[in-house]
């Protein structure tokens, strides 16, 4: 959160505040992830009987669309779970360069996941 850095000047404990309230809006973020995949299962239903024999190119859309859905439920997960107890666990010690380290890794592997979710979204936008 950008202004905790203003607010909070302990880097320990204003990571320990933004790692709480980050499991309030996780908890969100997983509901949202559900939405999209029960209604990208319906619209899948609808896509997949209309082009599987014409020859549409939309099955192809429709599958490329749930193998990114799929690696990014796991991008999200795997290295969420794994940086944010890392950090957490650094942020308890004070040890803020090992912090700075996984926070660069987190960094990155958030825009590899951002850069798949307007993946799908182009996906769905051809579809």
């Amino acid at each position: 959160m950008p202004g905790s850095k203003d607010a909070i000047k302990d880097e320990a404990e204003r990571t320990i505040i933004v790692a709480k309230i980050s499991k309030r809006f996780a908890k969100l973020t997983w509901m949202l992830l559900a939405t999209l995949i029960i209604t990208g299962i319906v619209n899948a239903i609808w896509y997949i009987p209309k082009n599987l024999y014409n020859g549409g190119y939309n099955i192809y859309l429709v599958i490329a669309m749930v193998i990114s859905t799929a690696v990014l439920i796991i991008m999200l997960y795997g290295p969420g779970k794994h940086y944010g107890k890392l950090i957490a666990k650094y942020a308890r010690k004070g040890d803020l360069e090992s912090l700075t380290n996984v926070r660069k890794k987190s960094t990155l592997v958030s825009y590899v996941n951002l850069a798949i979710m307007v993946f799908i979204t182009i996906i769905a936008a051809l579809m």
